[in-house]
């Protein structure tokens, strides 16, 4: 499953275990349908991208978003992710539906009940204003979890995976960008499917 980004992560083991898998899982529900369909898999990938790699690591994808570990995805795969959320957005607004979906009762109550003591806390230690009512914070936050578009920012550490929109793997991996950013080692930047067992 994928790791969280600091946006959702929580201070509790549990609550982003239940996190990690409800977005994991809202993932893999869209991207599921699509891992025959070689010609629909062309729009999740960079124009530039080897077309004998694509069908690899979206099997990969999709092994990574089953795992019961947690992983930061490489390059090209957050790139696939952010197209995924993209598209499953689409298909709710071309069919008139909410982009949200609610986690299990169950599972919402937790989440729910840690998010709203870290507000609390904020609030106490004055890192937003004090007037702000924790309930209406929190909900706020699980938005970022349960509403897709919501998750175009939520789910992703940083946005360098665009600039396979401009460049390969390969002149990503060896620019001054990469040097001075930090944006990747060589297996996180130029991916070889198959290579890592999730």
């Amino acid at each position: 499953m994928l790791q969280l980004t600091d946006l959702l992560g929580t201070g509790d083991t549990k609550a982003n275990d239940l996190i990690a898998k409800f977005i994991s899982k809202r993932i893999l529900e869209i991207a599921e349908p699509l891992m025959d369909d070689e010609w629909t898999l062309a729009r999740f990938f960079p124009k530039s991208y080897p077309k004998h790699k694509r069908k690899g690591a979206f099997s990969d994808l999709i092994a990574l978003l089953k795992s019961e570990k947690t992983y930061i995805p490489a390059l090209v795969l957050e790139y696939v992710i952010y197209e995924l959320i993209r598209y499953g957005i689409e298909q709710c607004k071309a069919c008139n539906t909410s982009t949200t979906i609610k986690m299990q009762q169950e599972d919402r109550e937790y989440v729910f009940n840690i998010l709203k003591q870290e507000c609390e806390k904020m609030i106490a230690d004055e890192e937003c204003g004090e007037n702000e009512d924790p309930c209406e914070l929190t909900e706020n936050m699980m938005s970022d979890i349960e509403d897709l578009e919501r998750c175009l920012e939520s789910c992703f550490w940083d946005y360098d995976f665009k600039l396979l929109d401009q460049m390969s793997e390969k002149e990503i991996f060896y620019s001054e960008l990469n040097k001075i950013l930090g944006i990747g080692t060589k297996k996180s930047i130029i991916y070889q499917p198959g290579t890592v067992t999730y």
